[in-house]
């Protein structure tokens, strides 16, 4: 049992795809904006208020360029100019776009913060948004622009602007030099953020790690074959090789760095912490002293002891980087579970994890490294987080054991790495890169990358100023276009109402490389990657194709048992964020005329302390089944009112039969289901994230009819 203090390194990831389809224009959404009036401000403002709390910032090097371009070069987005159009003059097409678009954020604490923005919410719910946009006049139109823009200044700039108090108080009624004002403050908050976090770092209070430039998948753009280590059964694209490309996105996220921070940063979080040991060469090769990836890559490079092996840093080589690796179970409590909670409720839970980790850890002078995105959590939290980030700062700056610091002071107050033989291939999802690869619409998106690097190759020389100019443009989108976040969005893990319009910067991006020299790019280049998936919901659902009668042994072999049923996959419910934390890998559901029928497959982080209550609903009743993982398989199940459940059994996953008339779903009915993991009496999860599942249970076999509504 470690008697040391244990070192608590949080890394905040804050980070923007690139918003233009060239160097210059308008951006095409306004992320980086928002993002920099509320969290960006927010996170290094309640730093300066903390002065004896530490933490790393990790910024992509294309928000870093975006953040330069907005303050210095005068750059704006589309919704900056939708926002000061006179309400008179929008056309219909710019009408239907704001009442889509500007309730862009979290409804329950943004929305509903301000009373008139959430009247026009509830007036755009009760009658749809084409009759809003047709019938809305100027009051509304004004008040809307107004009010998003409003709702999106975080509590820092709240506070430290009396003109957005006075905003929210007069809450309604708002002109244009009301609106001209606002986004002139926006601007100003923008100019704070990056000098802020200059002087926090300075200071020693932070310290500032970077994201290779345009954030792309490092081992898959050193080599895509790398991606069949992990997955091998999945298909890859034709070969491509660019580690040339690969060492330019970390030169240059390192050079921007440096000229903004005035300090070079000597820690890297690699885009999606994605991890290779050709990729490690090249961390090494730019000098870095550490890099930080997920634990699932810890636990597939050796023979993995939670206690004895992730509290504390690691190397793969003697003179290589020393490799963090994230506790995912810590990190996705703050992403996903705690903003449900009191703020001191989930500071104390999190304290308390802490010093049982400082109890159990093996290793001298151990660490804990907890990684998470910095920007989009806290819209979901009461005040944007502020109560709880309080309450953890002030608990762990006056712990007598728990010591915050950021890696660079762990390494060099005696954090010794041990050495790793081998270092598994993969991302911090699910250990491997299938995000970003393997699916046919991402294989072509590589296909047609791949396409313009050999075009651009094949190039003469520049011979003038004009060609050089021509040659530079071209590869500064082919560098765009390598990033993460278009692949992020084809095949079928994750969607949202953007998905077009990213798969059209792609292309548009890739066009460039051939029209800035005057030709004529590919014609698949003008065609969708994007085969329009139905949305992020049924993404994640699989409906049952007819009726089952599946065997009940909680056994997972038998394809025929569960063939045709309806499946769900849990994912999280923040479409540019991914839970790593697995409690259930999938549910498969169905039915015949008398039962309905439940397979739960438990996750890697399902463990005996745990159990589920599933809640089977309808409009009169509501009927409960507890799963219990340590209990013997006799014992695995338990039903409110018994008289629902007419069969279990556990062994690999639980399988369970239930009796539809006890349900009161006999005949033609509708059913919800909910899933709630608990240990002891604290709720940890409820999935589906967003709302129960909704069963449609026919009284006949349906064949193809869709069950969930």
């Amino acid at each position: 049992m470690s008697s040391s203090p244990l070192d608590v390194l949080f890394l905040w990831h804050l980070h923007q795809p690139y918003y233009g389809a060239g160097e210059a224009g308008d951006f095409e959404l306004p992320w980086v904006r928002l993002h920099a009036v509320k969290s960006y401000f927010d996170m290094a403002w309640l730093m300066e208020r903390h002065p004896q709390m530490r933490a790393t910032f990790n910024f992509s090097g294309s928000l870093l360029r975006q953040l330069q371009e907005w303050v210095e070069g005068g750059r704006r987005d589309r919704w900056w100019r939708w926002s000061l159009t006179p309400p008179e003059d929008l056309d219909d097409e710019t009408r239907q776009a704001l009442v889509h678009h500007f309730f862009s954020l979290d409804h329950t604490h943004g929305v509903a913060s301000l009373p008139r923005y959430a009247e026009l919410l509830a007036r755009r719910t009760e009658h749809g948004e084409e009759a809003c946009a047709q019938t809305w006049g100027e009051e509304e139109f004004g008040d809307l622009q107004m009010l998003f823009n409003l709702a999106w200044c975080g509590f820092a700039a709240t506070r430290d602007y009396e003109a957005i108090r006075r905003w929210r108080a007069q809450g309604r009624g708002f002109s244009l030099n009301d609106r001209q004002e606002l986004l002139e403050l926006h601007l100003t908050i923008m100019a704070r953020v990056l000098p802020l976090y200059r002087r926090l770092w300075e200071r020693e209070q932070i310290e500032v790690s970077i994201t290779p430039m345009y954030h792309p998948i490092m081992p898959l753009l050193i080599d895509t074959d790398s991606a069949r280590r992990a997955t091998p059964e999945r298909p890859t694209p034709e070969r491509l090789q660019a580690p040339d490309d690969a060492r330019w996105h970390i030169d240059r996220a390192l050079e921007l760095g440096e000229h903004i921070f005035g300090r070079r940063a000597t820690g890297l979080w690699p885009a999606e912490g994605s991890v290779s040991p050709e990729a490690l060469a090249l961390f090494e090769e730019a000098n870095l002293s550490w890099v930080a990836t997920d634990e699932a890559i810890l636990a597939n490079s050796l023979e993995f002891e939670r206690d004895r092996d992730l509290w504390r840093s690691w190397r793969l080589t003697e003179l290589g980087p020393a490799i963090f690796f994230r506790d995912h179970g810590l990190s996705d409590r703050i992403g996903f579970d705690y903003a449900r909670r009191p703020a001191a409720e989930a500071a104390d839970d999190l304290v308390s994890s802490l010093e049982g980790i400082a109890r159990a850890a093996s290793c001298p002078h151990p660490v804990v490294a907890i990684i998470l995105d910095g920007e989009n959590p806290w819209e979901h939290y009461p005040d944007d987080g502020r109560p709880f980030l309080e309450a953890l700062y002030t608990r762990l700056v006056a712990h007598p054991v728990l010591r915050p610091t950021t890696p660079s002071t762990h390494l060099q107050e005696g954090g010794q790495p041990g050495t790793l033989e081998t270092l598994h291939s993969g991302s911090w999802i699910l250990g491997n890169y299938q995000i970003w690869i393997g699916h046919p619409e991402t294989n072509l998106a590589w296909t047609l990358l791949a396409q313009a690097r050999d075009f651009l190759r094949r190039r003469p020389a520049p011979v003038d100023e004009a060609e050089q100019r021509a040659a530079s443009a071209a590869h500064q989108s082919l560098m765009m276009a390598q990033g993460s976040d278009w692949f992020w969005w084809y095949g079928d893990d994750f969607s949202s109402e953007q998905d077009a319009l990213f798969d059209d910067l792609f292309r548009a991006l890739l066009r460039r490389v051939w029209e800035v020299f005057g030709e004529r790019p590919p014609d698949a280049l003008r065609r969708p990657i994007h085969t329009g998936k139905h949305g992020d919901a049924e993404a994640v659902h699989r409906l049952p194709q007819h009726f089952i009668s599946p065997r009940i042994d909680g056994r997972r072999g038998g394809f025929f048992d569960w063939e045709g049923a309806g499946r769900y996959l849990p994912k999280s419910g923040y479409g540019s964020m991914f839970e790593t934390t697995r409690y259930l890998d999938q549910l498969l559901y169905g039915c015949d005329a008398q039962h309905l029928y439940l397979r739960l497959d438990p996750g890697p982080d399902l463990t005996p302390a745990h159990r589920l209550e599933l809640g089977l609903s309808n409009t009169a009743h509501l009927h409960r089944i507890h799963l219990h993982a340590g209990a013997s398989p006799g014992n695995a199940a338990s039903a409110e009112p018994p008289a629902i459940l007419v069969n279990h059994a556990y062994a690999q996953c639980w399988e369970l039969a239930t009796d539809r008339a006890a349900l009161q779903a006999a005949g033609e009915s509708e059913i919800e289901l909910q899933v709630k993991v608990l240990e002891g009496e604290r709720l940890l999860r409820t999935l589906p994230v967003d709302g129960p599942l909704r069963l449609h249970l026919p009284a006949e076999d349906p064949g193809n009819t869709d069950w969930l509504v």
